[in-house]
């Protein structure tokens, strides 16, 4: 997927395409180029439930909500390639307006270029924050000029990085802390709701302020959510299904005995369905189904034969496809 040029000056000789790790140039683009006072960009938090178990901070991240719905195109494009289990907490909302201003899209067009920087954290140095960073975080690196004219010797431009590197974690670590405090904070308390330690789907939002017969409708809640999804996930892995499911992933973990992932699909390449999704922990004590389709059942009969033959496609750590001619066990 190509996104448009909206917040990109001549500079630019290639668009900006879906892509990890450009979540802040991506969700402003889309806001930007929607120029509707109902689309505006959120700035916040995301996580894995496995990152927040094993206790990892929350990253700073940044999307579109349209309408009240969350529209996260970077998301989209980790769940395309299976990882879709993301857990969210906003911090701040900016409108197109605000990001025409910011952007330099007013009459004298003297706004920033986009290069991948949050909004929240420019604003907050604007407003004193810089003065605050602690010196060696904003003293400039010298420079050396080289004899071809450019400047920087290598260990210069990696003492740049350094500061920049630590800078960042510094301002994060302030300006996303109340995001983060919040995800942490209602995730232990569904955690504790629940009873049990397994993780969380993230889901999509609800939204806000629905017209017409919506706005009479009980939103479900995030343990009403959580529960469902669960139950539904038990259902499966305690059926027939489930039992195929489990023979499947055993014959393939005995071919593939070093794989940490495994994603049975319904076919090879383009417009698949993901049937389900198998993780092992980092310390390789145990595994576990961190997706399965709801409509699992149906989409491993739509690859079996007359002769109760399975072809099923799978996935080795995001990398390597296969196929696996399977005939279950009685």
């Amino acid at each position: 997927m190509v996104h448009c040029l909206s917040i990109q000056d001549d500079s630019f000789d290639e668009r900006l395409g879906i892509r990890s790790g450009k979540c802040w140039e991506v969700a402003q683009s889309f806001v930007m180029a929607a120029k509707d006072p109902n689309v505006t960009l959120v700035e916040g938090v995301w996580t894995r439930p496995d990152e927040l178990n094993e206790g990892q901070q929350p990253a700073p991240h940044t999307w579109a909500m349209v309408d009240g719905y969350r529209i996260d195109l970077v998301g989209e494009f980790y769940c395309w390639r299976a990882d879709c289990e993301w857990l969210y907490e906003p911090l701040a909302e900016y409108t197109y307006a605000d990001l025409s201003k910011l952007f330099g899209m007013g009459p004298d067009e003297d706004g920033l270029v986009p290069e991948g920087f949050d909004i929240s954290t420019y604003l907050w140095e604007q407003n004193g924050g810089w003065e605050s960073l602690p010196e060696h975080l904003t003293k400039d690196i010298p420079y050396t000029r080289m004899p071809n004219g450019l400047y920087g010797t290598p260990e210069e431009h990696a003492a740049d990085d350094k500061q920049s590197k630590e800078r960042d974690e510094y301002e994060n670590n302030i300006v996303f802390k109340p995001a983060v405090d919040r995800l942490i904070a209602r995730y232990t308390r569904l955690a504790e709701v629940a009873g049990r330690g397994m993780s969380f789907h993230a889901h999509r939002s609800a939204g806000r302020d629905r017209r017409g017969k919506e706005e009479t409708m009980k939103r479900p809640t995030d343990k009403e959510i959580y529960l469902r999804e669960l139950r539904e996930r038990e259902a499966i892995l305690n059926s027939k299904t489930g039992e195929l499911i489990s023979q499947v992933i055993d014959k393939i973990y005995s071919t593939h005995k070093d794989t940490t992932k495994i994603m049975l699909k319904t076919h090879l390449g383009n417009s698949f369905q993901t049937i389900m999704t198998w993780d092992r922990h980092a310390d390789g004590g145990y595994a576990r189904y961190t997706y399965i389709n709801k409509n699992a059942r149906e989409e491993l009969q739509k690859l079996r034969n007359s002769q109760n033959v399975y072809t099923i496609a799978y996935v080795i750590n995001d990398e390597d496809e296969h196929e696996l001619v399977f005939e279950p066990e009685s």
